[in-house]
């Protein structure tokens, strides 16, 4: 992971990236990397001490859509074969368009939208379909945007992870509402996203990720194992 990664940064000119490859059924973390890196027995060459996977928040864009889907069918409302008009759609104070230019795909289903990524499909589940208190109670069972202290969700093997927020915490704004749908106007870090999406691998329950499988004593006394709840 560590080698594409680093050929994938020089390829991409990109200023960061990380990576974690996870068993979504278990939780256990098989591998994580992240660019900028360092070398371990130069700490000179140490530019920021910022873990990306578990400290580094940013707007996670369209790996979102697929909570507004899911809180829409957990709701009831959800009718993926209904069909909707894409490419634009008005919210107060702004016209969210599809991601090429707001041109679409036409009339086309709910189901399809999502193959898309259409952010008018989403625009209009949250405005048209869903109460928006019900999306915060996904967000809130996922896991997202909490506050940091004594929070169990923000803690893996001992190491600290960080918050995200979100504007529609603070305000009322349609925008901010509609835009979260799509990971905008929020932030999130790569730990809180993978974590979240082990409840489409595992009939809609949150498998905690983990990094230390067990702990041998020098008298090979297994005392401590990780465990996996369903």
């Amino acid at each position: 992971v560590e080698v594409l990664i680093d050929d994938a940064t020089a390829e991409l000119e990109a200023k960061k990236f990380w990576c974690a490859v996870m068993d979504a059924d278990t939780g256990r973390l098989m591998a994580v990397a992240s660019n900028p890196d360092f070398d371990l027995t130069d700490r000179s060459t140490i530019e920021s001490y910022q873990d990306l996977f578990l400290n580094y928040t940013y707007e996670v864009g369209s790996v979102m859509k697929p909570f507004i889907y899911l809180t829409a069918i957990d709701t009831g409302v959800y009718n993926g074969q209904e069909k909707y008009m894409s490419g634009t759609y008005y919210v107060p104070g702004s016209t969210i368009q599809d991601h090429n230019d707001g041109v679409g795909w036409g009339e086309i289903t709910y189901d399809v939208g999502l193959m898309h990524s259409s952010n008018t499909a989403i625009a209009r589940l949250i405005m048209e379909k869903l109460n928006f208190d019900d999306v915060e109670s996904t967000m809130e069972k996922l896991g997202f945007f909490r506050a940091f202290e004594d929070d169990p969700y923000h803690y893996i093997d001992g190491l600290s992870a960080a918050s995200g927020w979100a504007a529609y915490q603070t305000t009322d704004a349609d925008l901010d509402r509609v835009t979260l749908g799509f990971g905008q106007s929020s932030t999130l870090t790569a730990y809180e996203l993978l974590r979240a999406y082990t409840v489409f691998s595992n009939d809609g329950k949150i498998v905690e990720p983990y990094l230390i499988e067990k702990i041998i004593d020098s008298s090979g006394e297994v005392t401590y194992s990780a465990t996996v709840e369903k």
